[in-house]
């Protein structure tokens, strides 16, 4: 949008609100500075669309206290979000998509046994020198499917291993085949 901007000849942009274009109140302000080095106006339709006048400290001030404030916003959403996922994950509640290693029976998770031993392999493999791009590729070979049928990659081997959750099967029964 800068390169357009630096051509001149746009001369306004309208946004829904403050945060759409902006990720803090610092990314506020300097491109706020910037906006205003290149004589754009700005208009947030969350404020009647009116273009705010950013060259007076006034119209600075009144962006600086509405983008912190929904700075603040956005980070207690953040917040609120983290500890629900955190308390679904102990309850082994569902908290997103399908997990490798995990099967959801009506509204809870328990281990797949089958898929945490397969974990359990490339963990093995892994610590003992194989790389995860040698994991995917032998997976891949072996017909070892993903959660959602896809073909293993190396991020997703080592997001797998590395994935704290699967811990959590030690607070589950184990099979009797489990560990031979």
């Amino acid at each position: 949008m800068f390169e357009r901007l630096k051509q001149g000849d746009v001369t306004h942009i309208v946004a829904v609100s403050m945060d759409r274009l902006f990720r803090d109140v610092r990314d506020l302000l300097t491109t706020i500075d910037e906006l205003r080095g290149l004589d754009v106006h700005l208009h947030l339709l969350d404020y009647n669309g009116a273009a705010l006048d950013t060259k007076s400290a006034m119209g600075r001030f009144f962006l600086t206290v509405v983008g912190g404030i929904a700075e603040l916003e956005r980070g207690q959403i953040s917040e609120r979000v983290k500890n629900s996922v955190r308390y679904l994950k102990s309850e082994f509640k569902p908290f997103t998509g399908s997990i490798f290693g995990w099967d959801r029976v009506e509204d809870d998770l328990v281990p797949n046994w089958i898929e945490q031993s397969e974990i359990g392999l490339m963990r093995d493999l892994y610590e003992g020198g194989v790389s995860a791009y040698q994991i995917a590729e032998k997976f891949n070979e072996w017909e070892i499917k993903g959660k959602l049928g896809g073909k293993w990659r190396s991020s997703t081997v080592l997001r797998t291993i590395n994935y704290d959750f699967h811990k959590e099967i030690d607070k589950f029964p184990k099979p009797d085949w489990w560990g031979h």
